[in-house]
């Protein structure tokens, strides 16, 4: 603070000397009349042609007060003679294109805030997106939570995300400049623009006593409403009080100040920046810490008695004349709104009132120093007259003014002066008041009447507050009422084209090399488009919540010109040359600039959550959310293909969110990718039948389980082994019923698909699993059924494989479109394992049972060549297979390795078309085995290929492993298909004329 005293030093010093001249020179008579005219008196009659002369506060060679008494010459008088001033041609803003390259040579920001502060914005916004998905009044809904919503972002981007971060957010070492420096964290630089520009836009919901008094006004009037009482909707904020507090907390170079003052011995006045210090409270509203150290102040000890004269303060009957006009103002002050009722609407009716009582206070204070205004009319002609001389007139005026610095001095009269016409909301007093262009735009708009909605006439005089008051009490019509954010807009940029004004070489300048000051003055301007611009080069979090707000309430697009026609997406609009300028940021550009970089972060952790989040989660909610659909799904499709699907939990979890956007197609995609990446890579049949029915390909699942069911009917056995099932299929085959009910919580449609499939492999396998159950039980169990009763499940579900595959064959001819959950092509595989159950010592199978045999061997005899051809072909495979001899010979040939299940998988799942058989793959391998050696058959082919596929011998999957049966023993290996047929027609024959002889019945 000691840093701050003597910075103010230097610039307060030179006031006193400015202000002795001055004296001294009123012996001159030259220099009597200019003082005369240039306002050491309020000058009388109207201002007409008066021009304001201001003066940066902080690169002036002069001081702020001395400023001020220059500032007295243009001090508009209480007369209601007064004429406002000529209105003034707005000339174009040079900001909208240095903001523009400014933007440019930025470029995109890259991602480096924490996943604290991102993981919060987005959940902020998500607030706003739930309430426009309700079912009814959405938009409202959406008017209603963007207020808040903007408070809880602003809230957190002020503390920088978390304690971490918060890059001296708070506590920087700013004392005069504005902003962040040019060298510190662009997140730091963000966050000091955006917070002003979203809550001009969306004020943030009232609280304490005004949003009590209102919230009880609501309620008396929903007493006394037939439609019942209701949530009352929320009030904005006031934008003073809203300007006011991101002055606080955002530029409040001196907060230090009021501690230091009031604390100053032996008096707050005899602080060096006393005054300054009362007008900076003043300029904040700070309007209580200004009736505190009024009510400290004693002018015995006031430092600009000494400063003047030498002494230690003031004394006597000037003394006493200070006392009471400072008690006066701190009595008037305590009247204030906003200490009365924490009313900060400027606007209103209390504040017309307020003024009035102001401006009152400042005419009584004018005559109690200078006088009647008569005596002063009397005095002023006689001194402008053309015989103007150095005789009586100038004793009279001599007299006059030595009148008036024995009332009070004349010092004292004018920062009293000033702080009320603070208050009053004029314009002179404001800027000379103000530390910098910021305070100065800033203060002119807190303490704006509302009464000059063009934004040109910036002081608002005495009559002008009672045509405010009178247009209050009968309704007036003023923009402000009606809609005050469009109002305050306009007053902003008014305020700051006045204070910048580029013809008046002794008003503010703004930094235009600094990104900040520029950034904040295209604030104050309204150029919506170019802030976010370079919020964009700053931060992609907070410009993408910005931007994302903006397009929701609309004033992104007002202020960016023409956006988008509906019915009409980027496409439409580019073949209709519509817009042919250079378009801008929109804000669909920066929420895919912001997804590009969310998809690069590898995961996103919270303290609240237990789970992190993946960086491409939050990047597909934010594609989301885009405008234009057609670009968000194209967009969305492309950084998917990027996204390696490494775990089924990843790809659930993507499934879901695709199907909660409503990207079915893009979920299909994702699904059917997955599934492709195990029928290449793994063995994990389980997974591919599932991803592939998530895809709604039912073509592939069928082709999985045909493939799986033909390769365990050559070989005999259950395919792939126990030991070998992944957990899925082991899942689906094993417990198919907590499965099936799992996966339909997820994903319904394609846990019916699975069910529809899956039945026919679950059963062959149920069969053979029956069979084995004896002689090789399943791991940690033992045999429930007795052999018997084993037996007797295991034929009926053979019996139904069997007329399963048969059912696309009925009465011989083949239909296609009937879908068989068994492939046709292993019927005559089928009929050979029935083979050990018929014509037995004691009879196994029942009449129904060898009725439906018979059936099948009727329609497989009658069906085209085509068909059989194909079922008799995976017979011998089958049959050959069976044959130890024939698969030693095979091993010492030393044949070329053939294709294992897993490339069989594969090329199952690129070539084979829905409308083909499972077995025209294994067809197809044994052609390629037989060009590759010649001396080997198609039988010799698949032998070795489901000895690669089924391991070596002596494992489970080899052909030594044990069987309860096998049907193939007794067969010889070069036996015919035909000729099987005829052996089962004998043997069912002779249990048909059993079960008759036996009285069974169908």
């Amino acid at each position: 603070m000691k840093e701050d005293g003597h910075l103010l030093y230097l610039i307060r010093a030179p006031q006193q000397m400015l202000y002795r001249e001055r004296m001294m020179k009123m012996k001159d008579f030259r220099t009597l009349q200019s003082s005369i005219t240039n306002g050491f008196l309020p000058k009388l009659g109207g201002t007409e042609g008066a021009r304001s002369d201001f003066r940066s506060s902080i690169d002036a060679a002069s001081s702020r007060s001395a400023k001020r008494l220059r500032e007295s010459n243009v001090r508009l008088d209480i007369s209601t003679q007064q004429r406002p001033p000529a209105k003034r041609q707005k000339m174009d803003s040079a900001l909208p294109s240095i903001i523009q390259n400014m933007a440019r040579n930025m470029g995109t920001a890259k991602l480096r805030e924490s996943d604290h502060l991102i993981l919060e914005t987005e959940s902020w916004m998500g607030t706003i997106y739930r309430a426009e998905a309700l079912p009814e009044d959405g938009e409202k809904a959406v008017e209603d939570v963007i207020p808040s919503a903007s408070k809880g972002l602003c809230d957190l981007w002020r503390t920088g995300g978390d304690k971490g971060e918060q890059d001296t957010h708070m506590v920087d070492e700013v004392v005069i400049g504005i902003g962040p420096r040019e060298d510190a964290s662009t997140l730091h630089k963000a966050t000091f623009i955006a917070p002003l520009l979203l809550q001009l836009h969306h004020p943030p919901p009232l609280t304490g006593k005004q949003a009590f008094a209102s919230s009880r006004t609501f309620r008396m009037t929903q007493y006394t409403s037939e439609r019942g009482p209701s949530q009352p909707p929320p009030r904005p904020t006031p934008l003073p009080k809203v300007l006011h507090d991101w002055l606080h907390n955002y530029h409040n170079p001196y907060g230090s100040v009021i501690v230091d003052l009031q604390t100053h011995h032996p008096n707050p006045t005899a602080h060096i920046n006393y005054w300054d210090a009362l007008f900076n409270m003043l300029l904040r509203g700070k309007i209580f810490n200004v009736v505190q150290t009024f009510k400290m102040s004693n002018f015995q000890y006031a430092r600009t008695a000494r400063e003047e004269s030498g002494s230690d303060g003031y004394q006597g009957a000037v003394l006493e004349n200070i006392k009471i006009l400072v008690s006066r103002m701190a009595s008037i002050f305590e009247e204030c709104p906003i200490l009365q009722e924490e009313n900060w609407n400027v606007t209103g009716n209390d504040w017309s009132v307020f003024r009035k009582r102001i401006a009152q206070a400042l005419a009584e204070l004018t005559v109690f120093v200078e006088g009647e205004f008569e005596e002063r009319e009397r005095i002023v002609p006689e001194i402008e007259a053309p015989h103007f001389g150095l005789g009586s007139n100038t004793s009279s005026f001599a007299q006059s003014v030595r009148d008036a610095e024995r009332k009070i001095p004349l010092i004292i009269y004018e920062n009293l002066r000033t702080m009320y016409g603070i208050v009053l909301g004029k314009t002179p007093e404001i800027v000379s008041s103000a530390q910098d262009w910021v305070e100065a735009t800033l203060s002119l708009t807190i303490w704006w009447d509302g009464e000059d909605d063009d934004g040109e006439n910036l002081a608002a005089s005495f009559s002008q507050s009672r045509r405010s008051l009178r247009r209050s009490r009968i309704g007036g019509d003023r923009t402000v009422d009606l809609n005050p954010i469009a109002a305050y807009g306009h007053r902003l940029a008014a305020a700051f084209e006045r204070v910048t004004d580029d013809d008046d070489p002794d008003l503010f300048q703004i930094n235009t090399n600094n990104s900040v000051e520029v950034g904040l003055a295209s604030v104050f301007e309204g150029n919506v488009e170019g802030v976010i611009s370079l919020l964009h080069g700053w931060s992609l979090p907070v410009s993408s919540a910005v931007a994302e707000i903006a397009n929701l309430a609309g004033w992104l697009a007002s202020s960016s010109g023409p956006g988008k026609v509906a019915g009409f997406n980027q496409s439409d609009l580019m073949v209709l040359s519509y817009g042919q300028q250079e378009q801008g940021l929109t804000s669909d550009s920066i929420l895919i600039d912001y997804a590009e970089e969310l998809f690069n972060r590898d995961s996103l952790k919270h303290v609240a959550r237990k789970n992190p989040l993946e960086g491409w989660e939050l990047s597909m909610q934010i594609l989301s959310r885009l405008d234009d659909e057609e670009l968000g799904i194209k967009k969305l499709s492309e950084l998917l293909q990027q996204l390696p699907l490494t775990s089924d939990k990843r790809v659930d979890k993507l499934l879901r969110l695709c199907q909660s956007f409503g990207l079915d197609r893009e979920a299909f995609d994702i699904a059917e990718r997955y599934a492709d990446h195990f029928t290449n890579d793994t063995d994990s049949y389980g997974n591919a039948i599932i991803y592939y029915a998530r895809a709604r390909r039912s073509n592939r699942v069928k082709n999985v389980l045909d493939l799986l069911i033909s390769l365990s009917l050559v070989e005999s056995r259950a395919f792939p082994p126990s030991t070998s099932l992944d957990d899925n299929l082991r899942a689906l085959v094993e417990s198919p019923k907590e499965s099936l009910a799992a996966l339909a919580n997820l994903d319904p449609d394609a846990a019916q698909l699975i069910h529809l499939q899956l039945t026919g492999y679950a059963s062959l396998r149920k069969f053979y699993d029956l069979r084995d159950e004896g002689v090789r039980p399943k791991q940690g169990r033992t045999p429930i059924l007795r052999p018997m009763a084993r037996r007797k499940i295991a034929i009926s579900t053979l019996i139904a494989v069997i007329n399963s595959a048969a059912d696309n064959i009925h009465g011989g001819l083949y239909d296609p479109k009937r879908a068989s959950i068994v492939p046709v092509d292993g019927l005559l595989a089928l009929l050979g394992e029935a083979t050990v159950f018929i014509d037995q010592p004691e009879r196994e199978l029942t009449l129904p049972q060898c009725l439906d045999l018979l059936k099948a061997i009727e329609d497989l005899q009658t069906v085209t060549s085509r068909v059989y051809g194909q079922c008799e072909e995976c017979f011998r495979c089958t049959l050959t297979n069976g044959q130890p001899q024939q698969r030693q010979q095979q091993r010492q040939q030393g044949q070329q390795k053939r294709p294992d299940a897993r490339e069989m998988l594969k090329k199952s799942i690129s070539n084979v078309t829905s409308s083909s058989s499972a077995f025209s793959l294994i067809e197809s391998s044994m052609m390629m085995g037989s060009e590759t050696r010649e001396s080997t058959g198609s039988e010799g082919v698949m032998v070795n290929m489901l000895q690669d596929a089924g391991g070596s011998p002596g494992d489970e999957r080899g052909e030594d492993s044990p069987r309860g049966w096998d049907w193939r023993r007794g067969v010889s290996a070069d036996a015919s298909g035909a000729e099987l047929l005829r052996m089962m027609r004998l043997g069912l024959a002779k249990d048909i004329a059993r079960a008759w002889v036996e009285g069974e019945e169908l």
